[in-house]
C-alpha cells in the first residue's frame, strides 16, 4: 500500500493523473474492504477531478470515489462540500441539495471554505493537503500558520487570498475583526481587487499578488482567506459583515457620476452571468428575454455590469435604455465606484452581489439577489429577509428551478415600491 501511494503521489505532481488512478485503482480493486481508508478514495477522486476539466465523464467518477469516502465518514464538512459541488455542475440538484441541507444540520456555517482539511483526512500531514487542494507549493514556514486558537496580540497576521473575487470580497469583511485582534494585517489579493482596497479605513496592509511573493513579506502568522472564518470562530450569531467596510474612490465615482449618471431617472445596476466557464454559471444566468421584463418599468436607466456580454442581447430593452458600463472597467476599483452611483442593483453574480454588499446601502441604494432554486452553496440561508452574509442584500430565490418569471415579477415590485417611497 504504501508504494502504491508513493508512486501515485509522484506521478500525480507530475501531473500525469491518467497514471496516478491507474495505480490507485489497482490497488483498490486489489485490496480488502477493510484496510481502505478515507485517504484512497479521496486520492483517487482527487486525479478524476483534475482530469474531468477535459472530459465530463471523469467527474462522474470523481463523485462516485468522493462517495466511497463519504460512506466512511458520512460527516465530514469537506467531503460534503465536495461532494455537493460535484453533484451540482453534474446537474443533478436535488441531491446537490441533500448535501448542502446535512452541511447545515452539522453546523457548516462557512460555506464559503472547502477547507477543514486536517479535520477531514486527519492521518495526512496538513501542508502535503494544502498543497495537493491548491496545486501549489506554500512558500512559506507551516509552523506559522494560524488556526485561530494562537495569540495575535504581539504578531503581524498574514492574510493570503485563495478563491475568486466575490469570495475574497466577502472574506475582507472579516479583516475587521483580525485588525482587533493582530498587531497588523496584511493582505495579499488580487491584482483586479488591489486598486480597490489598498487605500482603506480598517488599517490593513495590501499587496497585489503579481507584485509581491509570500517569501517578500515579514510576517508571523499566515492564513489562507478562506479559511478565516473557521479561524474566528464564526457562528449563525455573528456570520454577517454587515456592509460598508468598502469605500469606492470619490475621484472614481465622480468621473462616472459626469459622464453616466446625471440623471433623474431611477439608476438601476443589472448583472446576469457569472464567468463564462464557472461550474454553477448555467444555474446562475438568467435568459436575457427573462431579465428585459424589467423593462416594463416607468422612468429607468438601466446599466449592465457583466463583461463579454453580447451587444445584441440588450436590444431586448426598448422601451429603457441599458448602457453596457461593464466595458469601461479595468478594475474593480471602476466597478465599484460605477455602482456606488446606482440606486438599486439587481444581480445573480456572486461577485457583484458580493461588491454591493461590501459597499453597504448608503442612504438609498438596495441591492436585490436572484437565485436559482437550487442555488449555490455558499449561501447558507435565503429564507429570511437577508443574505445572510450581508444584512443589505434582499434575496429572491425561485420557485421552480429555472423559472425566472414570478422571481422577476417581485423584482419588479420591490423596484415600484422603492419608487413610490423614494
Amino acid at each position: 500500500k504504501k508504494r502504491n501511494q508513493i508512486i501515485s503521489e509522484i506521478t500525480y505532481k507530475k501531473e500525469d493523473y491518467k497514471k496516478s488512478i491507474e495505480i490507485y485503482s489497482h490497488f483498490i480493486e486489489i485490496s480488502e474492504q477493510q484496510n481502505l481508508n478515507v485517504y484512497d478514495y479521496f486520492f483517487t477522486g482527487l486525479c478524476c477531478y483534475h482530469l474531468s476539466k477535459f472530459n465530463f465523464d471523469y467527474l462522474k467518477n470523481y463523485l462516485f470515489w468522493i462517495e466511497k469516502a463519504l460512506e466512511l465518514y458520512p460527516e465530514s464538512r469537506l467531503l460534503l462540500n465536495y461532494a455537493m459541488s460535484a453533484s451540482y455542475t453534474l446537474g443533478n440538484y436535488a441531491e446537490a441539495k441533500k448535501c448542502f441541507d446535512k452541511s447545515i444540520k452539522l453546523g457548516y456555517i462557512d460555506k464559503n471554505s472547502h477547507i477543514n482539511i486536517y479535520c477531514a483526512i486527519q492521518h495526512r500531514k496538513k501542508e502535503y493537503w494544502m498543497d495537493l487542494i491548491f496545486g501549489r507549493k506554500y512558500e512559506g514556514d507551516y509552523k506559522k500558520v494560524w488556526t485561530g486558537k494562537e495569540n495575535l496580540s504581539n504578531s503581524i497576521l498574514l492574510v493570503e487570498l485563495i478563491g475568486g473575487y466575490g469570495d475574497n470580497i466577502l472574506i475582507y469583511g472579516y479583516m475587521q475583526r483580525l485588525v482587533r485582534l493582530s498587531k497588523k494585517v496584511i493582505f495579499l489579493t488580487h491584482h483586479s481587487l488591489y486598486e480597490l482596497l489598498k487605500d482603506n479605513e480598517l488599517g490593513v496592509e495590501v499587496y497585489s499578488r503579481n507584485s509581491m511573493n509570500v517569501s517578500d513579506i515579514k510576517y508571523d502568522r499566515y492564513i489562507i482567506s478562506l479559511f478565516v472564518p473557521e479561524a474566528l470562530k464564526v457562528t449563525e450569531e455573528n456570520i454577517s459583515v454587515k456592509g460598508g467596510y468598502i469605500k469606492a474612490n470619490e475621484k472614481l465615482v465622480k468621473k462616472y457620476k459626469e459622464k453616466y449618471f446625471n440623471t433623474d431617472k431611477l439608476k438601476i445596476a443589472v448583472s446576469y452571468k457569472g464567468a463564462p466557464y464557472s461550474a454553477c454559471c448555467l444555474q446562475r444566468d438568467i435568459p436575457i428575454e427573462k431579465l428585459s421584463m424589467l423593462d416594463n418599468l416607468d422612468n429607468v436607466q438601466f446599466y449592465c455590469f457583466d463583461k463579454d456580454v453580447n451587444e445584441e442581447e440588450l436590444k431586448f430593452f426598448k422601451r429603457n435604455s441599458i448602457i453596457n458600463l461593464a466595458k469601461e472597467f479595468s478594475s474593480f476599483a471602476d466597478t465599484a465606484a460605477a455602482l456606488a452611483n446606482v440606486d438599486i442593483v439587481v444581480t445573480s453574480d456572486n461577485c457583484i452581489l458580493h461588491l454591493a454588499g461590501a459597499l453597504g446601502g448608503g442612504k438609498k441604494r438596495m441591492a436585490i439577489a436572484l437565485f436559482n432554486h437550487y442555488y449555490v452553496n455558499i449561501w447558507y440561508d435565503l429564507s429570511g429577509g437577508d443574505c445572510g452574509w450581508y444584512k443589505n442584500v434582499y434575496p429572491i430565490v425561485n420557485e421552480e428551478n429555472n423559472n425566472w418569471d414570478i422571481s422577476m415579477k417581485k423584482t419588479i415590485d420591490l423596484i415600484k415600491n422603492y419608487q413610490q417611497i423614494n
